[in-house]
């Protein structure tokens, strides 16, 4: 789900009971949208070249949007670089960027592979990388399951200071 050749961003998108099966990049990513809803639906088995993850969320670049991005009641499992990984330091870049992202009711199986995954991944790129400008906006993780990743439940990787707020309510 992303930009067009005359629109930044695709807009009022809805996937419902969808499943991604042996992908080779991730099972789905979502670059740049407004109101986007994921309803329900299998990714699962993602493995061939990073990221690998069931579901990515990752804005590369200043014009892409992650606005009302609303993950609910979906299944990760079995993919080598994870279920879910939300990755925005492309909204850093102008001012003014921010992201709206709501996860509920996620599973996820056996996520990751070879200590590269595991159920929900929040990451910022490493060193020497700083943010220019603050991400607003909140990402909410509520009413989650993570079963036998392969290595951590929950990673929030280098998330500083201009990062957007984050909260998790309801994750086992």
């Amino acid at each position: 789900i992303g930009a067009g050749a005359t629109h930044p961003y695709s807009e009022n998108v809805e996937l419902r009971h969808c499943v991604a099966d042996r992908n080779r990049r991730n099972g789905l990513s979502i670059v740049s949208g407004k109101n986007v809803l994921i309803d329900g639906g299998e990714f699962r088995e993602t493995q061939g070249t990073l990221p690998e993850a069931g579901i990515d969320v990752e804005p590369d670049v200043p014009w892409e949007r992650a606005e009302n991005i609303r993950i609910r009641g979906v299944l990760t499992r079995h993919n080598r670089g994870g279920g879910i990984l939300v990755a925005p330091s492309g909204l850093g870049a102008p001012p003014g960027g921010a992201i709206s992202l709501e996860i509920d009711g996620l599973t996820s199986e056996n996520d990751g592979g070879k200590s590269i995954g595991g159920g929900i991944r929040l990451a910022l790129p490493g060193p020497p990388f700083r943010l220019t400008h603050e991400i607003g906006g909140e990402i909410r993780v509520s009413n989650t399951l993570i079963m036998d990743p392969s290595s951590w439940g929950v990673a929030v990787s280098r998330w500083v200071r201009q990062a957007p707020r984050v909260v998790f309510q309801n994750v086992v």
